[in-house]
């Protein structure tokens, strides 16, 4: 008899419960669903984003003197791109099909970037895709 109670005997009462309870329902879910995005972004603006970080990183490392450059993207890198400079090659291109669609997108977003040596290694975790470390070598006019 008490969950009766719980209840409004007004028509008044009963329509304001049931908004309410939809209000919260639509809240539950839109929280759920903007969690959801945070974990997994979108992959497309996420290549965009560091294909353009690499045509600026190219251009502040071909103003500096050699021995300033590996200075100079130490400062560039932040908590989500580790950037470093070096003479030779350190990243032989996976030649997998993931790296080839890595290719194809990193060019879609950065059209500088077409004509250039570009190396991709995907590590990618099946299990957690928001967990895919992607290392990109691009090489400078100069060969390093």
């Amino acid at each position: 008899m008490k969950l009766l109670r719980l209840w409004p005997q007004r028509l008044v009462g009963q329509v304001t419960l049931v908004l309410m309870l939809a209000v919260a329902l639509e809240f539950i879910g839109s929280s759920l669903l903007f969690e959801h995005s945070r974990l997994y972004p979108d992959r497309e603006s996420q290549t965009r984003r560091v294909a353009e970080q690499l045509i600026t990183a190219e251009a502040l490392l071909e103003e500096a003197s050699p021995d300033e450059r590996a200075a100079r993207a130490a400062v560039m890198s932040n908590r989500v791109t580790q950037l470093s400079w070096s003479i030779l090659p350190s990243l032989v291109d996976g030649g997998r099909d993931v790296e080839d669609e890595f290719r194809e997108e990193f060019l879609e977003a950065e059209p500088g970037l077409r004509g250039r040596d570009l190396r991709l290694r995907a590590n990618i975790d099946h299990a957690l895709p928001r967990d895919t470390h992607l290392k990109a070598a691009l090489k400078l006019r100069d060969g390093s």
